[in-house]
């Protein structure tokens, strides 16, 4: 059931990382995602989309869970220790690991995030 308010279905895309790139229609009530459904727009998907998105993905947007801020890992990889940094330190990590898998395993080793996706 929609929320009351001002009501508005805007054209959008999946921003998962699929080679599809499904095309959406977003329902919005007072500028707050309430429902995601395929749209026709794009021919390849025609107006079917994953699960995923379509049941949880004004959750993923809206929820408690969503992360607003980087945070940067402490202590051993799954603990669940973390810290807030800032965006200008976020970005410094992420060269400086792209920096140091490019020099020990060579360009390809970062392909993956330059992918055909959205």
């Amino acid at each position: 059931m929609l929320e009351e308010g001002k009501q508005e279905l805007r054209p959008s895309v999946c921003p998962l990382d699929c080679p599809d790139t499904c095309s959406l229609t977003a329902t919005v009530v007072d500028d707050r995602l309430v429902e995601v459904h395929g749209s026709k727009a794009n021919p390849y998907t025609d107006g079917v989309i994953c699960n995923k998105v379509a049941r949880y993905y004004p959750e993923f947007v809206h929820g408690s869970e969503r992360l607003t801020r980087p945070l940067r890992r402490t202590g051993n990889r799954g603990e669940g220790g973390f810290e807030p940094v800032s965006w200008e330190a976020a970005l410094d990590l992420v060269f400086e690991g792209f920096t140091k898998a490019i020099q020990s395993h060579g360009p390809q080793s970062v392909m993956p995030f330059n992918y055909a996706g959205p």
